[in-house]
This record gives structure tokens, sequence and C-alpha cells, in this order.
């Protein structure tokens, strides 16, 4: 029984665990704002605006709704927009009957109609 507990002290001191050490984990943010960051401070303002949390790869054109006369409508993140509208910081330039032009910081996007995560 002795010669059990030993056993048991040698390998709980010898496995990295019992120094501390962990496995490291890198966060490619491809973007996006880092999760583990807070969003507000200690007295609860906001410390980003919410146009900084998107990038135009997180925005999913899901149908286009065109009208040749310019009363297009487009359904961006379950969100109904039309030209000169924005969503999370992002202007609403031109729908077409294939795709959406976006602007953000005077860079255009172009956004295709995806389905079940994949474009068309």
């Amino acid at each position: 029984m002795n010669q059990f507990i030993w056993i048991l002290i040698f390998l709980l001191l010898t496995s990295s665990s019992a120094f501390g050490h962990e496995e490291s984990f890198n966060y490619e943010d491809k973007g996006r704002r880092d999760p583990f960051l807070s969003l507000v401070d200690k007295n609860g303002n906001y410390l980003l605006e919410t146009e900084l949390l998107y990038s135009s790869s997180e925005l999913q054109l899901s149908g286009i709704l065109w009208d040749p006369q310019g009363k297009s409508s487009a359904l961006i993140n379950n969100q109904v927009v039309k030209v000169g509208e924005s969503i999370f910081g992002f202007v609403i330039k031109d729908i077409r009957k294939e795709s959406v032009i976006v602007l953000k910081d005077d860079q255009e996007f172009i956004l295709k109609v995806s389905v079940e995560g994949k474009e068309q």
C-alpha cells in the first residue's frame, strides 16, 4: 500500500498539469473581435461599437426581392434591408438580381445569395 502511494505521488508530480502547464490556445480572429475581451468597461459603457464587430465574411445574403423600378430589398443576416440603409456598419449601395453591393470604410464588398452556408 505504501508503495502505491509513492507511485501515485510520483505520477502527480511528474505530470505536466501538476506544474501548471496548460495547453495554449491561439485565437485566430479572421477579422472578428476577440470573444474573450469585454464589450463593456467597469461603468457599463460600451468599449466597441456594434459596427466594428462584423466583417464582410459574416454577412449572409439569404435572398433578394429585386424590383426593376429600384424598390428592391434583400435579406441579410435575417434582416430586410434596402439601398441606403445600413447593417452592422455596412451601407447597402446597390441591390442587383444576383448580388448585393455593400460599403464599409469606402471599400466595396459583393454579397451573393448563399444556400446553407454555400454561395451560389
